[in-house]
């Protein structure tokens, strides 16, 4: 009785789903990293908990397994195959139409496998991944490696809290991190695991760091790992205070934990956001926001020994609905990354593979507000912003390219640029942009004034990232109180294997700073180029500049009521040049 119990159960959740001819699967990587796996920092550990992304049946609800997890849920499995051709099915614990979490068994070997998923016998084309000992990974609320960590703090004598924008930490107060990663175990993954340590950590918040009083797993989840530790009583307070793990061996990836002094009820968002909104937030609600960008960015391309400067002015931007999990905390990429952060400066690691597999659908955040925008401003300026794809606004407001500048040859003073190139439009002076409104946001007005350029003084006489010397950026003009950011670039296209890693570094700082030093630490995080554009191995250093608000944020109503929380209309200008990393 009790098997045809079970063997009903299997039909009505393969039934559950429509199913297509064949799964395709887009990525694969650990719930703690979001990184391919694959690639370095994105191996899978032993144990651990991985999703893989794809798109498998054509509707359906999700089905959660019962324990003990089994190896196949509604006809669908997850195959692991080693470069010695031993197979290893992995544990699962959801199916949904286009993802699929499971559990890789402790006793996978470390090494180099092909992952497929097979639904109903129907296999989907391989990916690559590796595997590891161990790589933990904090677990972040959209479980994608950043964002707001996914957390908790003990309260004597009471359950514990989950952590919030409105339930934030106290300074010393016993915390809970969901982690993944932390190694392999010799009970079974398919069950509740008994909580044992495993693994020696510190965990690193803001600036400070502390010893963790437990690092295993978690006993109420298979695969799920937790690390408990106390806040020192002068952590740094905020919404997204940074926070990552460290090993004999390496780091974990970033995240956000909101930080708050006892007489707070909620933290103090860098947007202004309400408590109220802030609260919405945290029961899973979402927030309305506006970003719009006059941009004017000069670049300095080398290639063959042949230079050319170019210059191009843009306006874009767009109203969004975003969730917690989507709201930029430690990272401002919409990429799978693995961050650290080194005193005033921050690097990441990026590393993506093109793929003709549709990706994962998700709800449109997007906000109509009308069929276009109008932006006004010095020297008659009246350009019409017309609404692209995805409700978002652009345009490209003019270009300027000089003629090549050849090594041995002397320049000619005064001589114009190419054919079709225009004069900067976006100068000193008050701007405003209107929109009458749409489905969505209704009529608005936003102003914005834009200060005497910037100028990068240093430019030329860079002519490589040197990982072995700190590197110093000096610039002249601009406005004081506006931010300023000194980016790095080291790109390598795989071409064969259609991947590519790219290392990024950021500072940041005041224009009235004057210059920015990037540590030889941050530079040594960069992979080497050659500079070389047609092998696809380059370097870009980057100097931006952004206006801060008050100046151009503005408030927006929403047509079902209400308005849009965070709006700005800003001003960002930048100069770029391409160069090798050596």
């Amino acid at each position: 009785m009790k098997k045809q119990i079970q063997t009903s159960m299997l039909l009505i959740a393969v039934l559950a789903f429509a199913v297509m001819a064949e799964p395709k699967v887009t990525s694969v990587a650990s719930i703690g990293k979001g990184v391919a796996a694959d690639q370095p920092g994105g191996e899978i550990a032993q144990g651990s908990v991985f999703q893989v992304a794809g798109i498998f049946f054509e509707g359906g609800d999700p089905v959660v397994s019962e324990l003990p997890l089994g190896t196949e849920v509604a006809g669908v499995k997850v195959i692991f195959t080693a470069e010695d051709g031993t197979a290893v099915e992995a544990f699962i614990q959801e199916v949904r139409v286009n993802r699929i979490t499971g559990i890789l068994p402790s006793t996978a070997a470390a090494g180099k496998y092909k992952i497929k998923v097979t639904v109903n016998g129907e296999a989907s084309k391989e990916l690559a991944a590796v595997v590891v000992q161990r790589n933990p990974g904090i677990v972040t609320t959209g479980r994608t490696g950043a964002g707001q960590a996914s957390a908790k703090m003990i309260v004597p004598d009471a359950d514990p809290v989950v952590n919030g924008f409105t339930k934030p930490a106290r300074p010393g107060q016993q915390i809970v991190l969901a982690v993944t990663g932390l190694g392999p175990i010799t009970g079974a993954d398919n069950e509740l695991p008994t909580e044992e340590n495993l693994l020696p950590l510190k965990v690193a918040i803001g600036s400070k760091e502390v010893d963790a009083t437990f690092a295993g797993r978690d006993g109420v989840s298979p695969g799920m790992d937790k690390v408990t530790f106390t806040l020192p009583e002068d952590v740094e307070v905020g919404c997204g205070v940074p926070v990552l793990l460290k090993w004999d061996g390496g780091e974990s990836n970033s995240a956000g934990l909101t930080i708050e002094k006892p007489d707070k009820a909620a933290c103090t968002h860098p947007w202004g956001l309400s408590e109220d909104t802030l609260r919405r937030l945290d029961e899973g609600g979402t927030v309305g926001v506006g970003f719009f960008f006059l941009a004017r960015i000069g670049i300095q391309t080398t290639a063959a020994g042949i230079t050319i400067d170019s210059s191009s002015e843009s306006f874009g931007g767009s109203f969004e609905r975003l969730t917690v999990s989507q709201l930029p905390t430690t990272s401002l990429y919409d990429a799978p990354l693995n961050i650290t952060t080194i005193g005033n400066c921050s690097v990441i690691s990026v590393f993506t593979q093109q793929t003709d597999t549709p990706v994962e659908v998700v709800d449109d955040p997007s906000l109509d507000a009308g069929p276009e925008l109008t932006l006004t401003g010095p020297n008659g300026l009246n350009k019409a912003i017309p609404r692209q794809k995805g409700n978002s606004y652009s345009a490209s407001l003019g270009t300027s390219t000089g003629l090549p500048s050849i090594p041995g040859l002397p320049t000619i003073p005064g001589l114009p640029g190419l054919p079709g190139a225009s004069g900067p439009l976006v100068v000193a002076g008050d701007y405003r942009l209107t929109g009458r409104g749409g489905n969505d946001v209704g009529p608005f007005t936003a102003n914005l004034t834009v200060g005497q350029p910037l100028t990068w003084t240093n430019r030329d006489q860079i002519t490589a990232i040197d990982r072995s010397r700190p590197l110093t950026v000096t610039w002249s003009g601009g406005t004081g109180s506006d931010t300023i950011s000194l980016s790095g670039t080291s790109i390598n296209v795989d071409v064969a294997s259609k991947t590519s890693r790219g290392d990024y570094f950021w500072c940041t700082g005041y224009v009235r700073d004057g210059s920015l030093t990037v540590p030889t630490g941050i530079l040594q995080r960069l992979q080497p180029t050659t500079g070389s554009i047609e092998t696809g191995s380059i370097g870009t250093l980057t100097l931006n500049t952004s206006t801060t608000p008050p100046n151009g944020q503005f408030k927006a109503p929403l047509v079902a009521g209400g308005e849009v929380e965070y709006a700005i209309f800003g001003f960002t200008q930048g100069a770029q040049k391409t160069l090798p990393v050596r």
